[in-house]
């Protein structure tokens, strides 16, 4: 038995593949990213060679203090993804009426 691709599943736009993987994986890590704790500067002095002579100079270095991995889950990166797109729906509706016109989005 073959393993099914997404591309069987009738995908086609990105929009079919955030649907997918929803579907498909929708518990799973999505994205993953860590927080920046704390920045350490530290100044070091260090050798370089200018015209053949050696010259030593400051340098200001920063280390970042990182969180633990967190992640989110395929759901909630396409229902962000979802509100998204319905966001900049709402923003075009709005910038196409014409002065003095109410908007034409309506809301059940």
């Amino acid at each position: 038995m073959q393993k099914a691709h997404f591309w069987d599943a009738g995908v086609e736009t990105v929009y079919d593949v955030l649907q997918y993987a929803a579907r498909v994986h929708g518990e799973r890590n999505a994205v993953g990213w860590r927080d920046v704790l704390n920045v350490h500067q530290e100044e070091k002095t260090v050798k370089k060679v200018v015209d053949g002579k050696s010259v030593e100079e400051k340098k200001k270095w920063s280390y970042f203090e990182l969180s633990g991995y967190k992640y989110a889950f395929q759901l909630e990166l396409t229902l962000c993804l979802n509100l998204l797109t319905l966001s900049r729906q709402i923003y075009d509706l709005h910038s196409t009426a014409r002065e003095g016109e109410p908007c034409r989005c309506r809301f059940p």
